[in-house]
């Protein structure tokens, strides 16, 4: 599915939730994506203008689950919840996922865990072509 992402720094150089996915209105039928954080109102009141402009996912990028609930419940009292979907990152780990499928939350963005996620010290050695009669490597 088409999507725009509008993060943080859309929102900043475009001047607000609203004159950003006023902005991305421009890109044609895609699904409109953007970054909360609390840095033009409180959250819940950036998802509601989020909601007004268009937006059809929203990135609770907090880190604070308390975020989440406080824009799912001004989402339900305004009816407008089951138009768009929650999604809550920031600071997650994979072990944090079982508490939040008890919440109001479509999409959970664990990107550090699997940036962050060590390497596995692996080789691979191909010693010749297989050979499917035999099931062996020729040369082995």
């Amino acid at each position: 599915q088409n999507f725009v992402y509008l993060d943080k720094n859309y929102v900043r150089m475009l001047g607000g939730i609203q004159e950003t996915l006023a902005a991305a209105a421009g890109a044609g039928q895609r699904v409109k994506a953007i970054q909360l954080r609390g840095e033009t109102n409180p959250v819940a009141a950036e998802a509601i203008a989020a909601v007004q402009a268009g937006a059809d996912i929203l990135m609770v990028d907090t880190g604070c689950i308390e975020d989440a609930r406080a824009v799912s419940t001004a989402l339900r009292d305004r009816g407008v919840r089951e138009t768009v979907r929650i999604a809550y990152s920031g600071g997650i780990r994979i072990e944090d996922l079982a508490g939040l499928q008890r919440e109001d939350i479509d999409i959970v963005d664990i990107g550090r865990a699997v940036i962050d996620a060590p390497l596995l010290d692996m080789t691979l050695d191909v010693a010749g072509p297989f050979t499917e009669a035999a099931g062996s490597h020729e040369g082995s």
